[in-house]
């Protein structure tokens, strides 16, 4: 009987620790492709066009890594629309990159990445972009 007590009570202390344990929420990434709009609380980004994409194919030995330019439209609720040139990958010593789309003092719209990757020199894709919302934290 007690043997029985003992475990009960270790079960149950196992199980209140586990749930103590604090899980981050994973953020979700949105995909858009090229000529797309989304809307993100009120926010209108649209998928405007490739400007350069540079990277260096998957299975070629590259001088550079290269990188990918994008141009996307921004336009928030009773404001114009903004212009925004996002640089994915390498960076030249003086560019800075920012791949924040809008900011306000509750989130920030930045992007994550481009795909599909290169797979042949030269040659266009279908792009995407994923871009998230994130809270921000200042």
């Amino acid at each position: 009987m007690r043997l029985l007590i003992l475990l009960f009570v270790l079960l149950a202390n196992s199980t209140i620790r586990s749930q103590e344990v604090k899980v981050e929420v994973p953020q979700i990434a949105i995909r858009m492709d090229l000529g797309e709009t989304v809307e993100i609380e009120g926010i209108l980004i649209t998928f405007e066009k490739v400007l350069e994409d540079s990277r260096c194919p998957e299975k070629v030995q590259c001088v550079w890594a290269g990188r990918a330019r994008v141009e996307v439209i921004v336009q928030a609720e009773n404001e114009d629309a903004v212009v925004k040139e996002v640089i994915l990958g390498q960076r030249l010593q003086h560019e800075v990159i920012d791949r924040k789309l809008y900011v306000n003092d509750e989130f920030i719209i930045k992007v994550i990445s481009i795909r599909p990757y290169p797979e042949k020199p030269g040659i266009l894709e279908d792009y995407s972009l994923l871009i998230r919302k994130v809270k921000n934290d200042q």
